[in-house]
């Protein structure tokens, strides 16, 4: 084969893998939203360590991601599923991020209780309690997306994510 039909069939798997990341992490942003609404109406938003809910379901979207992936490709290189991981749970954080600060402006309440519940001296109190939701995202994306590539690692057989 010549490489400029190599060349495109890369460019669709990797417009493939884009939309795959895309759309988990949008599904992904709108279930954190839904568990936020949901604990919201049952008034446990004040309960934080319910969070970590969303943290757990980063394994799944990305597995589902990374999965797509290798049925795409037949194979998966362990850097670019490291990214791929890392990608799907980084992006739905972040715009989980974004409609939780949004949202911080029209709930005083939730902001002042989550406030005080913060070291003194916040300049902004909705960007630092967004910076530190966005912080552990980022930090979860980053484990999520390790331990997933050893599971790839190990149930695909020895290296069976080319690397």
């Amino acid at each position: 084969m010549d490489t400029t039909h190599n060349i495109y069939h890369h460019e669709i798997v990797s417009e493939s893998t884009r939309t795959t990341i895309v759309k988990n992490a949008v599904v992904m942003a709108a279930l954190f939203s839904l568990i936020f609404l949901i604990a919201k109406i049952l008034g446990l938003e004040k309960v934080t360590w319910l969070r970590y809910i969303n943290y757990l379901l980063f394994f799944p979207f990305a597995y589902s991601a990374l999965r797509r992936k290798y049925m795409v490709n037949n194979k998966l290189d362990y850097f670019a599923g490291l990214k791929t991981g890392f990608l799907t749970c980084f992006l739905g954080q972040l715009i989980y991020t974004i409609l939780f600060f949004i949202y911080l402006h029209f709930d005083e309440p939730l902001l002042l209780f989550i406030s005080s519940n913060m070291p003194n001296g916040l300049i902004e109190p909705t960007v630092s309690i967004s910076f530190m939701l966005f912080s552990e995202g980022l930090a979860w994306s980053l484990i999520a997306a390790f331990s997933l590539m050893q599971i790839f690692k190990w149930k695909r057989g020895r290296w069976a994510v080319h690397s």
